[in-house]
This record gives structure tokens, sequence and C-alpha cells, in this order.
């Protein structure tokens, strides 16, 4: 997929995301009568990111089988060791794995 066509897809899930938390927010605060005045933009910006995430669900999978293959073991058990040698062998692959995963 190109990088255009990555990003416009990209934005729209994060829309359709901050969209429908925002319509999901307004919603409890119609119902229940309390003001969330805060948890509207938490909840919208949150949907947002979830969506961004699910857009480019295939390149977070693709680092994950990438980790599985070179240290044989789930993605979830590497150390800060193994984690930093990844980035410096597959910096494409690990950049959106961390922002995905929010590692610093």
């Amino acid at each position: 997929m190109s990088l255009k066509k990555r990003a416009a897809r990209t934005g729209a899930y994060a829309g359709l995301g901050y969209l429908g938390g925002l319509l999901l927010e307004m919603g409890i605060e119609y119902v229940t009568g309390i003001d969330f005045a805060e948890a509207v933009w938490s909840l919208a910006v949150t949907s947002g990111l979830v969506g961004a995430g699910l857009a480019n669900r295939d390149l977070i999978e693709a680092a994950s089988r990438q980790i599985e293959r070179h240290f044989g073991v789930d993605p979830k058990l590497i150390d800060e060791d193994q984690w930093n040698e990844f980035q410096r062998l597959y910096p494409r692959m690990a950049e959106p794995l961390r922002k995905a995963l929010q590692i610093g």
C-alpha cells in the first residue's frame, strides 16, 4: 500500500474513531444528565487512536511476526536489549510497533 493511501486510510479510521467516541460520550451525557467535559475529549481522542491503530494493524502484525522469527519468542516476552536490537535491525518495522504500544 502506498504511503498516500496508508495516510488517507489512517486519517479516515482515526476520524471515524474520534466521531464514534464523541457520539458515545455525548449519548452518555444525554442519558445520565451529567457533564463529562474532559471525558468527551479523552474518549474521542482515544477512539481516534484506536482507529488509527486498526488502520495500521497489518504493519503491527508484520513486526510481531518478525520478532517471533528473529528471537523465537512471543513479542511480549522480549527484553529491552532484544527490543533495541530489533529497532537497530528493522527500524521501519519497529516504528509503527513502538507507536502502537507507546514505547519510549
